[in-house]
């Protein structure tokens, strides 16, 4: 009896797989900065310094990532930027379910010139 359950495979949940994901209806609503700073919440970027220049793509692309993965929907529209994650998209890397609803959602996403 014991042996049996610790023997059966079972689907391990991860805490990451737990947490909600916020997706805007249309790509047209991220309106957020096209060059500047970001000031992230605490909510989305748990460092001291949350003040991200985005005009260098590289730092822009880490307060994407933190933004998808973290943000609610109002950050999300917020903060991100449509044309500069359309053009950054394959370089985000964002977490596999993050990426996977996204691009269910946004098909043009994955389509890159």
């Amino acid at each position: 009896m014991g042996q049996e359950s610790c023997s059966k495979e079972t689907p391990r949940i991860f805490f990451a797989d737990t947490i909600p994901l916020a997706v805007p209806q249309r790509l047209e609503d991220l309106r957020g900065p096209e060059n500047g700073w970001l000031d992230l919440p605490i909510t989305v970027f748990w460092a001291p310094n949350r003040h991200f220049p985005i005009n260098s793509d590289s730092q822009r692309i880490e307060a994407y990532k933190n933004i998808l993965e973290r943000g609610t929907r109002q950050d999300i529209c917020a903060f991100i930027n449509a044309a500069h994650l359309r053009r950054l998209w394959p370089e985000l890397h964002p977490s596999p379910r993050v990426k996977r609803l996204w691009e269910t959602r946004f098909p043009e996403l994955t389509h890159h010139e």
